[in-house]
């Protein structure tokens, strides 16, 4: 009788190719992994940000503290750019709720080292001006943006 010779297990090209294709897997994996974390972190910084622009609004109509109340979006020079809300007019005393953007999200319409600043009407609660602010996540390719506007009759929307 003779016994053939049998081969058990991979040959060195079977598992190059496989490590090869885990490895693409893995590439396109963590580029869209980076990407959504990207758009998260913007969409959790525009609704906060919307929200706080709704507080001071709110807190301006229903005239608490007898002052006018507003938002103000930085974006600081060699700094971590903010907002803040705060009561009468913008300065460190009278800021109430003071928040950092995350590293990921930065201002689109806002120049390094230029500021905006948003008031709105008491009783009315209307702004002092129509505008709007971009935000944009530096993480992702292509780049995602997004937009809160303030509109002339009050309206805050993204």
């Amino acid at each position: 009788r003779i016994m053939k010779e049998i081969n058990r297990g991979f040959s060195l090209i079977e598992i190059f190719v496989v490590v090869g294709i885990i490895g693409i897997i893995s590439i396109f994996s963590l580029a869209n992994l980076v990407g959504r974390r990207g758009y998260a972190e913007l969409d959790s910084v525009v609704r906060e940000a919307a929200a706080t622009l709704r507080e001071a609004q709110s807190r301006s109509s229903s005239q608490e503290g007898r002052v006018i109340w507003g938002v103000h979006f930085e974006n600081t020079m060699g700094g971590v750019p903010f907002y803040a809300l705060f009561k009468t007019s913008y300065s460190a005393a009278n800021t109430v709720v003071y928040k950092r953007l995350p590293a990921s999200v930065r201002y689109s319409s806002i120049v390094p080292g230029g500021f905006l600043d948003f008031a709105f009407s008491a009783i009315s609660g209307l702004p002092s001006a129509p505008a709007s602010i971009t935000f944009a996540s530096v993480l992702g390719d292509p780049p995602v943006a997004s937009t809160i506007t303030v509109g002339a009759n009050g309206l805050v929307s993204f």
